[in-house]
C-alpha cells in the first residue's frame, strides 16, 4: 500500500505523493525547526510501520497555495485531492460542515474512546449538531506576558481581577510605566483584547453567537465590554504608536522596564529563544484577569486539527489514520519544538515554563474560543481587527461599536440561516 501525505510547514507544502490508492495528510506546522521536522519524520515512520508496503516521497509547495487549494480540493475532489486535511477548530471547520464537505467522524471517536482523552470544551470545538468532524492535535494559550521585575520594583502584585489590574496599571502610570504594549501594524493582536474582555464578562456562548452574527454590536453587552476597554485606552496604559509596530517590537520594551504587560499567545515563546537567561528568566505568564464574579474560565486556544474529506478515496485507511493521530505519542511528536500543547490530556508536553503554564491554563479552562479572526468569516474578520486596531488609538466607543455593526451587516447579510442563529 503506497501513500500520500501533506505536510505545511512554515510556509512550506511538503507534498508525500505516492502511486495507487493514495491516502493524503494535510499537516501544517508553525515552525520548520528541526525538532518540528524530526517529529514529522517520526510521526510518518511509525504509521508507515503499520503498513510496510508504504513509501513516501517529498515535494515542497506553498503553505498560501495549500490553503488558497483547500476548499476546490474539498469541492471538486480529483487525483491530487488530499484525503485528510490540517485546518482549524471551531468556526472555519463548521463553515466546511455547513457545506456537506467533511466527514463525521463520531463512530471513530467512540471506537478510540476519546472523551476518556479530550477535554469537552476542545470536543465542542470539533462537533458540530452533535456530530464529531475532526481530530485536535495541538493548541496553545492566551494571556499576560509580563516582567516580573518591574512589578517587584513597584511593589506590586500580578493582578488576578480587572479591579486590581487597574491599581497596577495607575500604580505604573505614576512612575511613568506603560502598563500594556501592543504592536498592530498586522491588525490582528488587537482581537484578543476585544476577545478575553468580552469572554470574562459576558461569556462563551454570548461570544460565539456574536461571532457568528447572530448578535448586534450594539447590544449593551458588547457596548459595555467595549466601555471596559476604552478605560484603559482613555486612561493612557497603552504605548503609543502601536500601529508602527508588530507584535515582536513590544518585548524590548518589555525587558527594559518601559511596559509590563502584553497580550498575546505562546507563539510569544519564539521571541524569546535568542535574549540572556537572566533577562528571559523575568518574562512570566498570567492569565487575563476576571471580570464577572462567578463568570466560568473560558479561554482562547486556537486549535489545529485534522479532518476527513467526505468525498475521500481511501476511506478505511484514512480513517485508520485520523486514530492514529489521536494518539497522545503522536500528538507529543507533531508538537515537538513549536511551543505547542498536544490537546490529548494523555499525551507529555514540552518541559519549557510558558508551556506548563500553558497547560494549566488550558486543562482548567470551562470551554475555548479560538480567535476573533478564526470564529469569523475572513470578511468579517479583515474589518474587525482593523478597526479594534483603530479603536486603540482614538478609544471612542460609539465610533468603534457603529464600525463593527456595519461589518456585521455587509458580512453576514442573507447568511443567517447558515450560521447557525
Amino acid at each position: 500500500m503506497i501513500y500520500r501525505v501533506l505536510l505545511a510547514m512554515c510556509g512550506l507544502l511538503i507534498w508525500l505523493p505516492a502511486a495507487a490508492e493514495p491516502l493524503k495528510l494535510g499537516v501544517g506546522l508553525l515552525t520548520a525547526s528541526g525538532d518540528a521536522r524530526e517529529g514529522v519524520i517520526e510521526t510518518v515512520r511509525r504509521f508507515e510501520a503499520l503498513y510496510p508496503g508504504a513509501k513516501v516521497e517529498v515535494i515542497a509547495k506553498y503553505d498560501e497555495e495549500f490553503k488558497l487549494s483547500t476548499l476546490s480540493w474539498l469541492e471538486k475532489g480529483g487525483d491530487n485531492a488530499p484525503d485528510i486535511y490540517f485546518g482549524s477548530a471551531g468556526e472555519r471547520l463548521y463553515r466546511l460542515v455547513r457545506k456537506d464537505l467533511v466527514a463525521d467522524i463520531s463512530a471513530i471517536w467512540n471506537k478510540e474512546k476519546l472523551d476518556e482523552q479530550f477535554k469537552p470544551g476542545i470536543k465542542a470545538s470539533v462537533s458540530h449538531n452533535g456530530q464529531v468532524y475532526a481530530i485536535p492535535f495541538a493548541y496553545y494559550q492566551w494571556g499576560l506576558y509580563y516582567n516580573a521585575l518591574t512589578l517587584v520594583q513597584y511593589n506590586l502584585e500580578p493582578p488576578q481581577t480587572w479591579s486590581e489590574l487597574l491599581k497596577v496599571c495607575g500604580v505604573l502610570k505614576q512612575h511613568n510605566v506603560y502598563c500594556f504594549g501592543i504592536g498592530t501594524k498586522d491588525f490582528w493582536p488587537a482581537a484578543g483584547w476585544f476577545d478575553y474582555i468580552d469572554l470574562r464578562l459576558n461569556g462563551l456562548a454570548f461570544h460565539q453567537a456574536l461571532t457568528r452574527g447572530c448578535v448586534p454590536y450594539w447590544d449593551r453587552r458588547v457596548v459595555k465590554a467595549m466601555r471596559l476597554w476604552a478605560e484603559l485606552i482613555n486612561a493612557g496604559y497603552f504605548s503609543p504608536g502601536a500601529a508602527e509596530h508588530d507584535w515582536r517590537d513590544v518585548f524590548p520594551e518589555i525587558y527594559r522596564g518601559k511596559t509590563v504587560f502584553t497580550l498575546t499567545g505562546n507563539f510569544a515563546e519564539t521571541a524569546l529563544v535568542n535574549i540572556p537567561e537572566r533577562v528571559k528568566e523575568a518574562i512570566r505568564f498570567l492569565p487575563f484577569p476576571r471580570i464577572a464574579d462567578n463568570m466560568p474560565n473560558y479561554e482562547d486556544a486556537p486549535t489545529d486539527i485534522f479532518f476527513l474529506s467526505k468525498a475521500a478515496a481511501n476511506k478505511p485507511y484514512a480513517n485508520e489514520l485520523i486514530a492514529f493521530l489521536a494518539r497522545p505519542d503522536i500528538q507529543e511528536l507533531l508538537t515537538s519544538g513549536l511551543f505547542m500543547i498536544p490537546v490529548n490530556i494523555k499525551a507529555q508536553a514540552q518541559d519549557t515554563y510558558f508551556v506548563k503554564e500553558g497547560l494549566k491554563v488550558l486543562h482548567e479552562s470551562d470551554g475555548f474560543a479560538q480567535f476573533f479572526d478564526r470564529d469569523t468569516p475572513k470578511s468579517m474578520a479583515d474589518d474587525a481587527i482593523r478597526i479594534f486596531s483603530q479603536f486603540i488609538e482614538h478609544g471612542d466607543v460609539e465610533r468603534a461599536v457603529n464600525a463593527l455593526e456595519k461589518a456585521r451587516i455587509d458580512a453576514y447579510q442573507g447568511v443567517h440561516a447558515a450560521v447557525d442563529c
